[in-house]
């Protein structure tokens, strides 16, 4: 349920992200004459009632996300020249120098057993996301196929949301870590 307390946050937390974010080229979408899945993506999230905030001028859609163990910010890109989207849950903060080799140590466990999406890591700018993306040449993007790169998603990111914290803040051992998200002895 969104409150307006919510909202404000929301915004607050697109801003400070957006402060941070490098600028990227996109085509215009305002001159685009072909934008199917762009508009497919905004569709879906309207009807599902995401807080939404467009990129003015690229096909950029930014949201955030609650779930059982933390909120944070998501970012839907559509590709429409090359029929492919992407969906990117985004760590609040980056991972300093000196705990990026235990985080990539950690994401690589996790991308190991995982069937759809995966887990980067920037090593220069220490960003941090999981990545669910569709080549969709020949197909039409339906709310159906959105919902699961969504959801999928946000929910394999909220997962493995506990390990990558034991790791950041309590230098928790990756390989421990992944133990415990996966319930594994």
């Amino acid at each position: 349920m969104n409150t307006p307390s919510m909202a404000l946050r929301f915004l607050e937390d697109l801003r400070n992200c957006l402060k941070k974010w490098p600028t990227r080229q996109h085509f215009d979408i305002a001159n685009s004459d072909i934008r199917p899945i762009y508009d497919a993506m905004l569709n879906f999230f309207e009807d599902d009632e995401w807080p939404l905030i467009k990129e003015e001028k690229s096909p950029i859609l930014y949201t955030t996300f609650q779930g059982d163990n933390g909120r944070w910010l998501c970012r839907a890109e559509a590709h429409d020249q090359d029929q492919q989207l992407v969906f990117y849950s985004l760590y609040g903060q980056a991972v300093p120098q000196e705990q990026q080799e235990a985080i990539a140590l950690f994401i690589t466990r996790a991308n190991y057993g995982l069937m759809v999406g995966n887990f980067e890591l920037d090593l220069d700018s220490g960003e941090l996301r999981y990545k669910t993306s569709m080549d969709l040449e020949g197909s039409e993007l339906t709310n159906a196929l959105m919902s699961a790169i969504a959801y999928n998603n946000v929910l394999t990111m909220d997962q493995y949301l506990p390990g990558i914290v034991a790791v950041m803040e309590r230098s928790l051992p990756p390989q421990t870590a992944i133990q415990q998200v996966e319930n594994l002895d």
